[in-house]
């Protein structure tokens, strides 16, 4: 990081495509998705080696891994939001949404607990996205393109809500303190 010069890269052979959100560190691990058509392609990569240490699970479409210190959560793309054991790649639970329903957005975890969001896909109804979320004590807020929103942690129901329009490409959300800057 001092001197900006690369001490490895990854790229696997097989795939044609890049990571699209950020990766997530655990311990000597990065591990990420890559392209959503292809299988096996969320990747563990040694921080010290730059070698992949294993590959499971097929991403969804922009797909995010986030991870606590033994486990990584990430959505495939038949629906099903996986639990996986951060050192071997291993499935250790997975909860599968309806046909009707999808996790839509990065998943946070606050003391132990993964939350997702998701929308209901119907007929007539557009797929709400709910992005750059933070955790700001009782309440998780995040962006819609028509509001800022704040869901109870303890019950998943809308807190509040802040209706303008929002930049749903570039959220811009922190917490210091009590205060929510956007």
């Amino acid at each position: 990081m001092l001197t900006g010069k690369p001490k490895w890269s990854y790229r696997p052979a097989d795939i044609n495509a890049s990571v699209s959100s950020p990766p997530a560190i655990v311990r000597d691990l990065a591990i990420a998705p890559y392209g959503a058509a292809n299988p096996g392609a969320v990747i563990a990569v040694s921080l010290s080696t730059g070698k992949a240490v294993w590959r499971g699970a097929d991403p969804a479409r922009n797909a995010t891994v986030v991870a606590t210190n033994d486990m990584a959560y990430v959505q495939t793309k038949d629906g099903i939001f996986l639990a996986l054991d951060a050192a071997t790649g291993q499935e250790v639970w997975r909860r599968a949404f309806s046909k009707r329903r999808v996790c839509v957005s990065r998943p946070v975890i606050v003391d132990g607990v993964v939350y997702v969001t998701g929308g209901m896909v119907d007929k007539r109804a557009k797929l709400a996205h709910v992005v750059g979320r933070v955790h700001a004590g009782a309440v998780l807020v995040g962006v819609t393109e028509t509001a800022l929103v704040a869901f109870d942690t303890s019950s998943g129901r809308t807190a509040w809500e802040l209706p303008s329009m929002y930049n749903l490409s570039s959220p811009s959300i922190a917490v210091a303190g009590n205060v929510l800057y956007f």
